[in-house]
């Protein structure tokens, strides 16, 4: 069994970036920001920064995510087709 984390954000789908913040209820978004937010400062200086690399950009794909919905750019957080049509956009950069 390999040791290795896989840091590759392809890899990851909107559910499993949930799941590593340790994001339960995603409607919560005050709630899901701070807790984003206080995830990347407890990794900060504990980790190598290829870690903390996969961690920004997962936390940038979240809050995007957030931002569009706040704007009505989506629908509901359940609406799958648009929310991948962006995140795929935001993994390219």
């Amino acid at each position: 069994m390999s040791d290795q984390v896989d840091i590759n954000i392809d890899n990851y789908s909107l559910e499993e970036l949930f799941y590593i913040f340790k994001i339960e209820n995603k409607y919560k978004i005050n709630d899901n920001t701070n807790k984003i937010n206080s995830r990347i400062e407890k990794i900060k200086d504990k980790y190598p920064e290829e870690i903390m690399t996969f961690y920004q950009k997962a936390k940038k794909i979240l809050l995007t995510i957030y931002q569009l919905r706040n704007e009505n750019y989506l629908d509901d957080l359940e609406d799958d087709k648009n929310i991948y049509f962006f995140i795929d956009k935001l993994k390219r950069y």
